[in-house]
């Protein structure tokens, strides 16, 4: 994926990534999104949603904190799940049946229901299984596990070795009785 058209600053902003979810992103950007993605300083002024009741709720930067996994959009104006976006699932749901919404394509801005959609989406099996593929991840791309090539390369090359002894003492058998 190329995005020339992102300022620098963008370009770790989740939210220029979200419609895509990723699809084509080369394995540094991908790493770099999950380690350092743009996070608003601490005087960072997030915008006001007004509700229906005149209510003026903005977003609350502890959040962050709270739910690392969380990343606040500039560009979009609202919050996404770094995991999800970038390694999750492309359906949800028991039949995978339901296309993902806010949090993974699409920004959330209900600060009324943050809590409980947070604290909700952190125990789904989507997101649990996000993080268990960006766990896996952030460990081949860094080094401290092989990649899956790599561990079948390994795992056959055993076979291999394996198989060569186990001929030696057939092979000295045929030469006996020869």
């Amino acid at each position: 994926l190329d995005t020339p058209s992102l300022a620098s600053g963008d370009k770790l902003d989740i939210g220029c990534y979200c419609e895509t979810r990723c699809k084509g992103l080369d394995d540094s950007v991908k790493r770099d999104l999950l380690t350092k993605p743009w996070a608003p300083d601490s005087d960072y002024k997030f915008p006001a949603f007004q509700s229906e009741k005149g209510w003026k709720r903005k977003f609350q930067m502890s959040w962050l904190q709270r739910w690392p996994w969380l990343t606040y959009s500039h560009v979009r104006s609202g919050v996404f799940c770094r995991s999800c976006v970038l390694l999750g699932q492309g359906t949800l749901g028991k039949g995978d049946h339901v296309k993902p919404g806010a949090l993974i394509t699409a920004p959330f801005t209900n600060w009324k229901k943050a809590i409980e959609v947070f604290s909700a989406h952190q125990t789904s099996k989507h997101h649990m299984d996000a993080q268990v593929s960006v766990d896996n991840f952030l460990q081949t791309t860094s080094g401290s596990r092989p990649n899956i090539l790599s561990q079948i390369d390994n795992q056959r090359r055993q076979a291999v070795e394996n198989n060569r002894k186990r001929l030696v003492p057939v092979i000295d058998t045929i030469i006996f009785c020869g």
